[in-house]
């Protein structure tokens, strides 16, 4: 998936611009989670790859099962 693509995605819904969600992603979220190994981020490419992980495919699902409830911080 492109780094834009993701934006646009997570911008849905939300009041954030999909140009500030995108620079978010590119300087903080997508490098630690590259770090941690959850993701494969090419940063000259923009592109972010995801290959699965059991226990995050776990919390995910757990989590899908709540309502969902728009929090501001």
């Amino acid at each position: 998936m492109s780094l834009d693509a993701l934006a646009i995605t997570l911008g849905q819904g939300s009041h954030e611009s999909e140009e500030h969600i995108a620079v978010q992603l590119r300087h903080s979220t997508l490098p630690r989670l590259s770090e941690s190994g959850l993701i494969e981020y090419d940063a000259r490419s923009q592109t972010i790859r995801y290959w699965g992980n059991p226990m995050v495919e776990e919390v995910l699902e757990t989590i899908s099962e709540f309502p969902t409830q728009h929090v501001e911080i």
